[in-house]
């Protein structure tokens, strides 16, 4: 779930460096993310905490049922942005400035 083309060609381009081979899935919601994680295998979940919202436990919580074994990548907007996050997202979660090397870190060690 990501919150721009943008973002989503950016999180592509560092995955398929990494992997390419690999077959990703972009999703609009929570409710599609969770019917991914139901029907197909996923070893890396990035998500945007401020398109999650409310329904970020369930999907964190789906993740670690049905794909134990998945790297999650939880991104929230930078302070300064035009969509900034509510104050608890702030203090959790990834600046998505630092998106390259956080997919860069968590890619390696798969």
């Amino acid at each position: 779930m990501l919150p721009t083309r943008w973002h989503r060609q950016a999180v592509q381009a560092v995955c398929r460096v990494r992997d390419p081979g690999c077959v990703i899935t972009d999703v609009p919601s929570v409710t599609d993310a969770v019917l991914v994680l139901l029907s197909e295998p996923v070893d890396l979940m990035v998500v945007d905490m401020g398109l999650a919202g409310d329904m970020l436990g369930v999907l964190l919580h789906h993740a670690r049922r049905s794909a134990p074994r998945a790297k999650t990548a939880l991104f929230r907007a930078e302070p300064n942005s035009a969509s900034t996050a509510t104050t608890g997202d702030l203090s959790q979660g990834h600046a998505w400035s630092d998106m390259e090397a956080t997919l860069d870190r968590l890619l390696q060690d798969a």
